[in-house]
């Protein structure tokens, strides 16, 4: 399930459970709704996952290009080694920031407001 909150301009998306293409398709629509309304600034956070299935994170890596000429900067948190595994069969921390310790997550927020619109 997909739910939505607002913090210090950045736009803070949670998935829990299984996460497959539906979840990640549902994130991207939900996304590009606050792209266009001026949002740069995004978090998907995973840490509540139970099992990321394989290939859901294609759609979001063939896009990436996309989101960085549009000056989107995505930082996804994941705290379960398991899923962490799994991001990386994926190939996902070589397209996106990938966050596992949320202490640091403060301090991605902050370089992330601090370069968002350099592109």
């Amino acid at each position: 399930m997909l739910r939505k909150d607002y913090s210090e301009g950045i736009v803070r998306f949670s998935l829990d459970g299984d996460v497959g293409l539906t979840d990640i398709a549902d994130f991207m629509r939900e996304m590009s709704k606050e792209i266009m309304t001026g949002n740069r600034l995004f978090v998907l956070d995973l840490s509540a996952g139970e099992h990321i299935k394989r290939h859901a994170f294609d759609s979001l890596i063939n896009i990436k290009n996309k989101l960085r000429k549009s000056g989107v900067r995505l930082i996804i948190v994941c705290t379960k080694q398991m899923l962490i595994d799994i991001l990386n069969v994926e190939r996902v921390p070589e397209h996106f920031e990938v966050v596992s310790d949320t202490r640091l997550l403060q301090s991605q927020y902050s370089l992330a407001k601090s370069t968002a619109y350099r592109n």
